[in-house]
């Protein structure tokens, strides 16, 4: 935690229970740092920075879930192509007698 940030007493994001409690501290936390950074309108910068980041979580969260639903289709195809190949092993057994 920055200098600055213990001086305002501003509490770890993970420490604080509620969602809007978390959001709230983790925007002071970012005006702290812009304004450490020397930029001109810290409030700004920080809402600035805090839309990137909850733009990129939501973009990591988006490939997450497009990921596991190509797996899955991958699984199924996996599991079509092994009925496959016994439907094909069977008609095979079956012609050789």
């Amino acid at each position: 935690m920055p200098n600055s940030a213990r001086l305002l007493n501003v509490k770890p994001v993970w420490q604080i229970a509620s969602p809007r409690w978390k959001k709230a501290a983790f925007s002071r936390e970012l005006a702290v740092m812009a304004a450490e950074l020397g930029l001109e309108r810290p409030a700004d910068s920080a809402l600035r920075l805090w839309a990137l980041m909850s733009a990129r979580v939501e973009e990591a969260r988006t490939k997450k879930a497009e990921g596991e639903s190509k797996q899955l289709a991958l699984e199924d195809q996996s599991v079509k192509i092994r009925d496959l190949e016994a439907e094909i092993a069977i008609a095979s057994a079956a012609n050789l007698k």
